[in-house]
């Protein structure tokens, strides 16, 4: 059905979300470290995340956006064919379901090196 889809939509919205402001106080630890340590090696390591999370809520931005984009297409429909809200609905968004995943679970993946490397420098 639609709600299905919409709650979705709003789960992976809220998620997206979540991982957007934990990136900015991952970002916000990594400026703090930039001032605690001077070792070029420290640095390099500091400098790899910090890139990895610009191009993290660059990602967001872009999965946002599709999201959107999907959400705005299922109102449309909706108000174009209101009786078939209630009706199961083909579900063509399984590539938009798995680029979700696939984010997650490299945002997983990051955030486990990244609080390795917060153990090993505090």
């Amino acid at each position: 059905m639609l709600a299905d889809l919409h709650d979705e939509h709003k789960k992976w919205t809220s998620q997206l979300a979540f991982c957007k402001d934990e990136v900015d106080v991952f970002e916000s630890r990594l400026s703090d470290l930039v001032q605690r340590f001077t070792a070029q090696k420290v640095l390099a390591e500091i400098e790899r995340f910090q890139n990895q999370f610009i191009r993290q809520k660059e990602v967001i931005d872009i999965l946002k956006h599709k999201i959107g984009e999907k959400h705005r297409s299922l109102e449309l429909f909706s108000r174009k064919n209101p009786r078939l809200t209630e009706l199961p609905v083909h579900n063509d968004q399984d590539g938009l379901r798995e680029e979700m995943a696939d984010f997650l679970r490299i945002y997983k993946s990051l955030k486990k090196d990244y609080n390795k490397l917060l153990l090993k420098l505090l």
